[in-house]
This record gives structure tokens, sequence and C-alpha cells, in this order.
């Protein structure tokens, strides 16, 4: 493992940790550039024991990041904030300003994480410059490394140092890899609406990815089903 790769490989999400909800993606939609790009990101961290995260600034949903997951953390959080949905719209969409205005702010109880620290703009990618900048044989030994370093340290950062807040997993497809880290018994998750499957000890939520259904009723049926499972189950608000 490099240098760069030690790096990011220690570096999980961004928001705050502590107190509300995180939302677990499988890997960022975007590619690492360059040594001075991952320096860059990395520099302007909060560290904690192992792992570092974005926080402030560096860590908000800019108007210029056209993510379509943090549009739909936004429409979930804003449900569950007692502030979120007093806030004025845009284009009638409350979660809209929520998005720009709180959505992984300090005290805002959201953060989110992503299990495999090298993003690519689709899973079945492989960013030509990531070998030597990363210093990889091959993409399984990675895939292993991460397993072996990374998992655990956010699995002991969100149960030791953060209480084991709910999590909302999106991507089935790794089901197995947020099985491991959060403690998830996948022979016992119950099926709900829109197929989202559930955990309540510990408290994970296990949904189809947005960009896989395709389809804005599904994208909008699931985010009902899980802000009813926060909300109304759980009984989980935010600031």
């Amino acid at each position: 493992m490099n240098d760069n790769l030690a790096r990011v490989m220690l570096h999980i999400g961004g928001g705050d940790p502590r107190g509300g909800i995180w939302f677990a993606g499988i890997e960022e939609a975007t590619c690492w550039q360059n040594a001075e790009h991952i320096a860059k990101v990395v520099g302007c961290s909060v560290r904690e024991e192992h792992i570092t995260y974005n926080s402030g600034k560096s860590a908000y949903a800019r108007d210029d990041e056209p993510t379509l997951g943090y549009d739909f953390f936004a429409r979930i959080a804003c449900e569950l904030s007692a502030n979120g949905c007093k806030e004025r719209t845009v284009k009638g969409r409350k979660w809209l300003e929520y998005r720009r205005t709180r959505l992984f702010w300090p005290n805002s109880g959201v953060f989110q994480i992503n299990l495999w620290p090298l993003g690519k703009k689709n899973t079945d990618e492989r960013p030509p410059h990531y070998p030597a900048l990363f210093g990889l044989a091959n993409w399984r030994e990675y895939r292993k490394c991460v397993r072996r370093v990374r998992f655990p340290m956010i699995e002991e950062f969100w149960r030791k140092a953060c209480g084991s807040p709910p999590v909302v997993c999106f991507g089935w497809s790794d089901r197995s890899a947020f099985a491991k880290v959060f403690g998830v018994k996948l022979t016992e998750l119950s099926v709900r609406q829109s197929r989202v499957r559930v955990s309540d000890r510990p408290r994970v939520i296990l949904a189809n990815h947005w960009a896989a259904r395709g389809n804005q009723r599904f994208i909008e049926t699931d985010a009902m089903t899980v802000i009813n499972i926060l909300k109304e189950e759980w009984k989980i608000s935010l600031p």
C-alpha cells in the first residue's frame, strides 16, 4: 500500500457523525485525480483515532455538485429534521433548500461514508491512472486490502466512537460488504415496500442504489419507505 492509497483508505466520508443518521454508499462517483488532489481533500479533514472525514465547508453539498445521492439523502433528512421542513422551498421542493443549507453541516446529525475508497464514474470502470497513483497490483488485492484495513476502522468508529447510529445503505449488490461493516445478518432481514430490507438490531436499512432503479417513481417510493422506518418505527429525529 503506497502513501496515496493509505491516505484515502483512512478517509471514510464527511458530515456530522454523531447523534443522527449515517448514509452509506458503495463508492464515490468521481475519481481521485492525482496526489495533489488527495492531499487537498485529506489535508482539510478532521482526524479521529485512525480515520479522517470532511467536516464544515469541505463536507457541504455544493450547488455545482449534481449528485443524485445528495438529493436522495436530503429528501430523507429533511423529513426527519425539526426545522428542515419549515424552510422556504426551491422550485416547490423543500428538500432542495435543506440540501443547500443543512445537509452534512455541523450539528446536522447527518453523515455519509463509502465502502470503497477509490471512486469511479461507475462500478465497472477501471481508471487507467489508478494503478500508478495508488500502487495497485490488481483490483482483487485492492478489495482484500480494503476489507482488512478500512472496514474494521469504519465499524469501530461507527460503533465505539459514535454509538451505532442508524445507517441507510444504498447498493444491494454490495450487501455482503455492508453486512460485514455493520454487523448485519442478511438471513434475518425483513423486506418492506420497494424491496427495502431492514435490520432492527443493529438499526440498518439496505436499499437498492438509486442509479440502479432508473425510475423517478421508484426513487420516490424508496425514499418514503426509508422515511417511514426511520421516523415512525425507530422514532429518529434530526435538528
